[in-house]
């Protein structure tokens, strides 16, 4: 049976892979579609589709919910390069006691800051904000002991002075947990849908983004291994006509109750970036009782570094 469930999902994940259309047009809202405001994905690299143990995995796997029978409240909070702010809030609940079924629900977005607004001579005249802001749902249910699959909504908005622009887009996955060989695999394909409205009259797009993962606990050792890979038409290292970002993370845990965890995304750099710190992160986790606090830094290269926390409430 798990053999049988692995080839069905790396078939599937596959057929996926390789089938992606052409699309036109710059990519909108592209950070909050390529990020999640979460410091453990963050600190993994971003590798969740495989390894989904938050309830912000739903915006990449939403079947890894059901799979890891994830309930809990969990607030995060980013700063990116220094400029930026991003937060989320995400509730993950079954929907009855002895339910196979669960729900999620929640919001992100990202401030992009204060702007000066100048006229045609130059001259300030004020100032004006940007910034992203979403809205998204989620249901997972277990449909065998080791197979659970899930589906996600999510609605965008985007807003740059007077200017506004916003999205429905579409998400859904499969997730295996195989108990007695401790391991994990996810196929996942999110991002699906189209602009509701734009800033002006120049074409833009939602691409499609495709993501297998899958983790393993370390035999004789306490921790786990993960690994994951993005499929797109805009992002990551170009490989004919479609780009990749594989990604590796590492967990362990030295002590009862903290976790150690470290990660590793390779993504295109300039010449003059220093590519082993880029795409680097690192990130620690504490437990105590039903509540949890994590941390991330993450490594842009010369854009800087990334710092992303969150406070978890389990077992709600």
């Amino acid at each position: 049976m798990y053999k049988i469930t692995f080839y069905l999902l790396f078939v599937f994940g596959l057929s996926l892979a390789v089938s992606p259309a052409d699309y036109a047009g710059t990519e909108s809202m592209t950070f909050l579609l390529h990020n999640q405001v979460e410091p453990r994905i963050a600190a993994l690299g971003g590798v969740v589709c495989g390894w989904g143990k938050t309830p912000s995995a739903v915006l990449v796997n939403p079947a890894s919910i059901a799979s890891n029978s994830i309930e809990g409240v969990s607030l995060s909070y980013g700063n990116y390069w220094e400029f930026f702010n991003a937060f989320s809030a995400v509730v993950s609940k079954r929907v009855s006691d002895a339910s196979k079924r669960f729900v999620v629900a929640g919001l992100d977005g990202i401030s992009y800051g204060e702007f000066d607004r100048m006229d045609e001579n130059g001259n300030k005249i004020g100032t004006f904000s940007a910034g992203d802001f979403g809205i998204f749902a989620g249901y997972a249910q277990r449909i065998s002991k080791v197979v659970s699959a899930g589906v996600s909504t999510r609605l965008l908005f985007s807003s740059l002075d007077t200017f506004s622009a916003s999205a429905f887009v579409l998400g859904a996955g499969v997730y295996a947990r195989f108990r007695r060989k401790k391991s994990e695999v996810g196929v996942s394909i999110r991002n699906i849908g189209i602009p509701l409205s734009k800033y002006c009259e120049d074409e833009l797009s939602i691409n499609p983004l495709i993501s297998i993962g899958g983790s393993t606990r370390l035999t004789g050792f306490s921790g786990s291994v993960g690994g994951q890979v993005n499929i797109s038409k805009s992002r990551g290292i170009k490989v004919g006509s479609v780009g990749l970002e594989p990604a590796i993370g590492f967990e362990f845990e030295p002590a009862k109750y903290f976790k150690v965890r470290f990660g590793y995304k390779l993504r295109p750099a300039p010449e003059d970036a220093n590519i082993i710190t880029n795409g680097l992160s690192f990130g620690i986790g504490v437990t105590a009782k039903k509540f949890s606090f994590d941390y991330a830094l993450g490594f842009y290269g010369d854009l800087g570094v990334v710092n992303i926390f969150s406070l978890k409430y389990w077992g709600i």
